[in-house]
Formats: structure tokens, C-alpha cells, sequence
């Protein structure tokens, strides 16, 4: 077990238990200055660029302080690690399909938003999505995501157009799945490790607003079957992300 711990502590970039809750805190360390980061990189970068008005200043900073984020997460594209974690941190069932079932939703009123304020970089913003789930997943499951999060431009611009209030209500839409998110965690993974709203919210930051969609298909291929050789790997790894973490707990005690 104490290779596997090393194996996937080389592979994820993070250390998973060299010392009492050292992969949280670490995590949380790199979460918090990346954050900060590329949150202010990101807006001087979409201030400066091609923006003729507020709301493309605005647009333009939060595509590219996601973009940024997403580039500085370790591993972004190894879905197979990424994968892992989602599930390591989600074991209640009730709670995985809480996840699951807001993870679309979630990413549909991100483009709507987005549109709200420019369109230009809406369409980049799904374009770069569809171009990500290509990339960490090469195979069909990946290509019905791109699909998805391409199609989520011109259904964003649809309902826009059609139902009045349409921005506040993905406003209010978006705020809730968080909610429900969020509160899952809080609730049904505390046996797990020590949770709060700060923590869970940072860990899961690049999960709920890039991987999450690919996600979604990728649990829906496994459950129907497909994906053998994903499911005995990603089961693996969550074995030793829980072992790690229940060592972290003993040591604590």
C-alpha cells in the first residue's frame, strides 16, 4: 500500500500522506495561491483584450481566470487521476446522484451568464470546454461530452432569447446546484474527513466547473457497463486515496 500511496502521490503532484493531513492541506495551500493568482491574471488579461464595453470586461476576465485556473491544476487532463478523486470524496450514493444529476444543468447556466454579457466569449468558453473532454478523453464517451458542451452554446442562446428572465433565472439556477453540491458534501462525506463550506468549496472548484460534464458520461458509461478497464483503474485508485486518508484519521487520533 505504502507504493501505491507513492505512486499516486508521483503521479497527482500532491502528497497524499507524508504527514497528518498533509494532502488536504497541501491542496488547499496550492488552491488558495493559484486562486489569487490567476484570478488577477485572468482579469487584467480579459480587461485588456478586444472588450468594448463592461460586460465583455467582465466575460472576458471570467473565461480566462477559469481558463488560467484550469492550465495551473496538476494533472488537468488526466482523467483517470481526476476521476479518482471525484469518487474518493463522493462514496455516499445518495450524494453521487445529487452530483451527477446538477453537473449539466450546472454547466449549461455557466454559458448562460456568460452569454449574457458577450457572446463571443461564451462560444470560446464551450468551445474550450468541448476541445478539453476531446483531449482528457479520446474515446466516445469524450466525443458525446464535446458534442454536449458545444451544443450548450446555441440551447443557451435559444432560451435566452425565448423565456423572459432567463439570466436571473440561470443565476439563481447555477447558485442552487452549488447549493446542493456543496451541502451533499457537507452532510453525507463527513465520516470521510473534516469538512466546511471553504474547503469543499476549493476542492471541488475545477471538478464542478470543468470536469464535471465529462464526468457525468463517464459514470453513465460504466454504469451501463462500458469503460471495463476505466472502472477497475479508477476503483483501484480510490483504494488508496481512502486508505491514505484513513491513516491520516488513525495518526490524528
Amino acid at each position: 500500500m505504502a507504493d501505491a500511496v507513492e505512486h499516486y502521490n508521483n503521479r497527482t503532484s500532491v502528497s497524499l500522506a507524508s504527514s497528518r493531513h498533509s494532502y488536504i492541506n497541501n491542496r488547499d495551500m496550492l488552491l488558495h495561491s493559484r486562486d489569487a493568482v490567476s484570478t488577477g491574471a485572468g482579469a487584467i488579461i480579459g480587461f485588456s483584450l478586444f472588450s468594448s464595453n463592461s460586460g465583455d470586461y467582465f466575460a472576458g476576465g471570467a473565461v480566462l481566470t477559469l481558463v488560467i485556473l484550469w492550465i495551473s491544476t496538476p494533472g488537468v487532463c488526466d482523467i483517470e487521476t481526476q476521476l479518482a478523486f471525484f469518487e474518493a470524496f463522493h462514496q455516499n450514493r445518495y450524494n453521487r446522484f445529487l452530483h451527477l444529476s446538477t453537473l449539466w444543468p450546472h454547466y449549461l447556466t455557466i454559458i448562460m451568464l456568460i452569454l449574457g454579457y458577450s457572446s463571443h466569449w461564451a462560444m470560446l468558453l464551450s468551445t474550450i470546454y468541448s476541445g478539453y473532454f476531446i483531449i482528457a478523453d479520446g474515446t466516445v464517451a469524450g466525443m458525446l461530452a464535446s458534442i454536449g458542451a458545444l451544443l450548450a452554446y446555441p440551447l443557451a442562446e435559444r432560451v435566452l432569447e425565448q423565456v423572459p428572465h432567463a439570466w436571473e433565472y440561470a443565476l439563481i439556477a447555477n447558485a442552487l446546484c452549488w447549493t446542493i453540491q456543496l451541502c451533499g458534501d457537507f452532510v453525507c462525506e463527513r465520516n470521510i474527513r473534516r469538512v466546511s463550506f471553504s474547503t469543499l468549496f476549493l476542492e471541488n472548484y475545477v471538478h464542478t466547473m470543468l470536469m464535471a460534464p465529462l464526468f457525468f458520461v463517464l459514470e453513465l458509461s460504466m454504469a451501463l457497463g462500458f469503460r471495463d478497464e476505466l472502472r477497475s483503474a479508477t476503483e483501484n485508485n480510490v483504494r488508496v486515496i481512502l486508505a491514505s486518508l484513513h491513516q491520516s484519521k488513525k495518526e490524528e487520533i
